[in-house]
């Protein structure tokens, strides 16, 4: 509608400026691409690093996005911080900085967008942050080579970097916003106050969710499914309590001759309950520990089949641990006060 690349900046700045402070918005932010949806692939260059493929540039998915970007699609920064609109910075995926700089930070370090017939202007941009990786249903962006020239040898995949710049540095006339919404809130009703205040002629496309709706029927699946898991996980930490209740107590019961002969040589109820105790919690111990080191490894393998989602979150796994380690020690004490309950002379009369 006319907007050059003077104007445009502006249009989009008030734009999600707007965005954001509608009510019913929890985040707003504009981008280039949507996620795992769609690619757009250029040049890059990097002072002192060759392609590996021997080529001029590596290829890029280069991805304009506005402020808010990373927090709306809760996509983590998981070294250095978000990109500001003012400034000519950028953030680079965690494949994307193995790829450029292996064993290095890549912090600090300055990338090229290089100028094209699409993009005549190049531009210099300072990493600023390293985005986790976006998992793409097919798989990552890759380009492919032959060895040799076109049409011989073997082909080479070469892995393509994803570099995200700020939309005020690097403008581009047709954007995709992308809404973060309120539990029963409608993101057609804000969308249509905020560009009809600024320009009610201004283009649009259709509405779609990014993330199925609440009361879709995938979204229903999942949460019966989540329920499900839930249900079973607490049967399961009730099945441990009894487990570890029933092994303590077996032991005890064994071992109740020779705890009347500790008690007839001095030892305490202290000590007592120390010895229970003892060989309970290490039980519950080696299995928190085998658990823990499961968990890990299938939350390694789940989250490359999900968008955003972290493979390993200390809380998690910490609660998960103290829940486990809790309910072991419950499950012992009983048994524990039965053993201090012992009559030493009983005891030893025990075959």
């Amino acid at each position: 509608m006319g907007y050059t690349a003077g104007t445009g900046p502006l249009f989009l700045r008030g734009l999600g400026e707007r965005l954001r402070s509608a009510p019913g918005v929890v985040s707003a932010t504009l981008a280039d691409q949507v996620p795992q949806r769609s690619t757009t692939v250029g040049p890059l260059e990097v002072p002192g690093v060759a392609p590996p493929d021997g080529g001029e540039y590596f290829a890029t998915n280069w991805n304009v996005v506005d402020r808010d970007y990373f927090a709306t699609l809760r996509l983590p920064i998981v070294s250095g911080r978000d990109i500001a609109n003012d400034e000519a910075a950028a953030i680079v995926s965690e494949s994307t900085a193995r790829l450029l700089w292996p064993g290095e930070t890549a912090i600090g370090k300055f990338i090229k967008w290089p100028a094209t017939p699409a993009e005549p202007a190049a531009m210099t941009f300072q990493v600023v942050g390293v985005a986790a990786d976006v998992k793409r249903a097919g798989g990552p962006v890759v380009r492919e080579r032959r060895v040799g020239g076109p049409g011989s040898g073997p082909p080479v995949v070469v892995p393509t970097a994803v570099v995200y710049v700020p939309l005020q540095q690097r403008y581009k006339p047709q954007l995709t916003i992308l809404l973060r919404m309120a539990e029963g809130e409608r993101a057609d009703r804000v969308l249509s106050a905020a560009i009809g205040t600024l320009n009610a002629n201004a283009p649009r496309r259709t509405n779609e969710p990014l993330v199925q709706d609440a009361v879709s029927p995938v979204q229903t699946q999942l949460r019966i499914a989540g329920a499900v898991a839930g249900s079973l996980g607490t049967v399961g930490l009730l099945l441990v309590g009894i487990g570890i209740y029933g092994v303590t107590a077996y032991t005890v019961a064994r071992r109740t001759r020779e705890i009347g002969i500790r008690e007839a040589m001095g030892a305490t109820p202290a000590d007592v309950v120390a010895i229970v105790l003892g060989q309970g919690m290490a039980l519950v111990a080696a299995g928190a520990g085998i658990g823990l080191v499961l968990a890990l490894a299938a939350g390694r393998l789940v989250t490359g089949f999900l968008f955003g989602a972290p493979s390993v979150d200390p809380l998690v796994y910490a609660g998960a641990t103290l829940i486990f380690l809790v309910i072991g020690l419950a499950a012992c004490c009983v048994p524990a006060r039965r053993a201090v309950a012992i009559d030493a002379m009983e005891a030893l009369r025990v075959d």
